[in-house]
């Protein structure tokens, strides 16, 4: 069908890391498009040349011009003619919080085969390129790299392409978002990374090996595109899509005024920096009062940017926190063949009970900790995670404790999902009616005791990413946790009123990896348990 409208325009939008001016300097410089896009020239003025560059050759040089320039908010390249067809608009809007959203506005697009054709190939390539754009200022803000596009053609569908590339290059065809895949190909060259994204003919790649960085690769038609960005580090990402050779710039924007200079702060935050970025800048896990108006668009924003954040205004009573820790620490201090008496073996595939010290392992690697599992009480089921609880019949406090803060837990869970499917555009009831009706819930209570000597790199649990959709934590004031925040590792606040909310890989992947699920590690360095 042929769109009869020429003044038919993309207009996409993505939320991005950084300040304006940071943001401004990927979108408009030549350096900073050239690390996330294709590689450019622009002469940075209104009127300045630009020079895109979509492979080998001169036919494949595209030349331009920029229309309009007004850092740190908007930009405009067209072709380099007065009268030529394709523009793009960039808009930066400053957003709290250390992020901006960047829109797109591509217009120019006449109507016929061909322009629909350009039309979809491009409006499905932004996208991409965008999603490459969050990757790159979320984890190589300011830093240049290398655009590598190297392409293969051959005979068959997509169907067939997708996963014979994969097999190909020796790459698993459904790895999971968080697992560390490699190309294990005998005459290929090293490339490996963690998955940041992965669906039907796209995997997108945070690489470690040859450098740190991004990869992308994607299927279309006949033909399989693979894109390698390299800086000190590599990226890449794969994609089914890809913008058209024949545009003619890149940059990104979105206007809004910056706050002014001495404007109160508006956010509390739940966490300091262990060890600051090259640049100085603040790395920080935000607290919202989720009884506010404003709780969905900060919890929105929070887990697009740190995949955590602590929960103020929840209402659970201080009383049910302390009868919880009072009875945890009082089966703790039992004799190990008391705990032996409720151990996970009873438990069975309901993964129900006690396990002792460095009994669980992260990444092969003993945790120093040791644990209590429960669950949902259940009638005995063959299904994993469901079951009957155990319990310890010399603690009977611990049952009536654990049962009350398990139902405040989902209570407040449904809660924080519900303003999280508000800021996804859907009802608040979307996860309770379509995926959280009757969810699997398990609580664990572990403790840390104090980092011994001699005990080096270990951790009370070593850097992981939760499995599951939803994590709530509540602790007793001990400083131990640490967020990975896009690259910088953050102690978290020990305050014991805020219940510290982390996103699983289950949310991650269902949200297509607009919603984060963010490494996180424990070391009790206190002194105490």
């Amino acid at each position: 069908m042929t769109d009869e409208r020429p003044d038919r325009a993309i207009e996409l939008e993505v939320e991005v890391d950084g300040t304006p001016e940071e943001v401004w300097r990927a979108i408009a410089t030549g350096p900073g498009i050239s690390a996330w896009y294709v590689p450019h020239e622009v002469d940075e003025r209104e009127g300045g040349a630009t020079v895109s560059s979509f492979g080998p050759g001169p036919e494949m040089q595209i030349p331009g011009r920029v229309a309009a320039w007004e850092p740190p908010n908007r930009v405009l390249f067209t072709g380099q003619e007065a009268d030529a067809t394709l523009a793009f608009e960039w808009l930066v809007e400053a957003r709290d919080g250390g992020s901006c959203v960047v829109r797109l506005v591509n217009t120019g697009f006449g109507s016929g085969e061909d322009w629909d054709a350009q039309f979809d190939g491009m409006s499905e390539g932004w996208q991409l390129f965008l999603f490459n754009l969050q990757l790159h200022l979320a984890n190589f803000r300011g830093r240049e790299a290398r655009s590598l596009l190297p392409m293969a053609m051959w005979e068959g569908d997509q169907q067939q392409a997708w996963p014979r590339l994969l097999t190909s290059l020796g790459l698993p065809t459904s790895p999971p978002v968080g697992e560390r895949i490699a190309v294990t190909a005998p005459d290929a060259p090293p490339l490996a990374g963690t998955v940041v994204q992965a669906s039907s003919w796209r995997l997108a790649l945070l690489l470690d090996d040859p450098a740190p960085g991004r990869r992308s690769s994607r299927s279309r038609g006949r033909a399989t595109r693979w894109a390698c960005r390299s800086g000190r580090t590599c990226t890449a990402t794969t994609d089914t899509r890809s913008p058209s050779a024949t545009s003619h710039g890149g940059a990104t924007g979105s206007r809004r005024e910056r706050p002014p200079a001495d404007a109160a702060p508006t956010h509390r935050y739940a966490a300091h920096v262990d060890s600051k970025r090259p640049d100085g800048s603040r790395v920080e896990i935000p607290v919202v009062d989720i009884g506010s108006d404003d709780a969905p668009a900060a919890i929105d924003r929070a887990c697009r940017t740190t995949g955590f954040f602590a929960l103020t205004g929840h209402g659970i009573p201080t009383g049910m926190r302390t009868d919880l820790l009072a009875a945890a620490r009082q089966f703790f201090a039992l004799p190990t063949e008391r705990k032996e008496l409720v151990g996970l073996a009873r438990g069975g595939t309901a993964w129900r009970g006690w396990f002792p010290l460095g009994d669980e392992l992260t990444s092969g690697v003993p945790d120093l900790k040791e644990g209590f599992y429960v669950g949902r009480d259940l009638p005995p089921d063959p299904l994993p995670l469901h079951g009957p609880n155990v319990w310890p019949d010399d603690v009977p406090a611990l049952r009536p404790a654990v049962d009350a803060w398990m139902a405040a837990m989902e209570a407040l869970g449904q809660r924080a999902l519900a303003a999280m499917a508000i800021g996804l555009g859907l009802g608040a009831d979307w996860f309770r009616a379509d995926i959280t009706a009757d969810p699997t819930v398990l609580f664990r209570i572990f403790r840390y005791p104090p980092h011994p000597d001699g005990a080096g790199d270990r951790w009370g649990v070593g850097e992981h990413t939760d499995y599951g959709l939803l994590t709530l934590l509540a602790h007793d004031g001990t400083p131990g946790l640490e967020v990975n925040v896009r690259g910088t590792w953050v102690s978290v606040e020990p305050d014991p009123e805020l219940i510290i909310c982390n996103l699983g890989d289950m949310l991650d992947r269902l949200t297509l990896g607009r919603y984060r699920s963010t490494a996180h590690r424990v070391r009790n360095v206190a002194g105490h348990d």
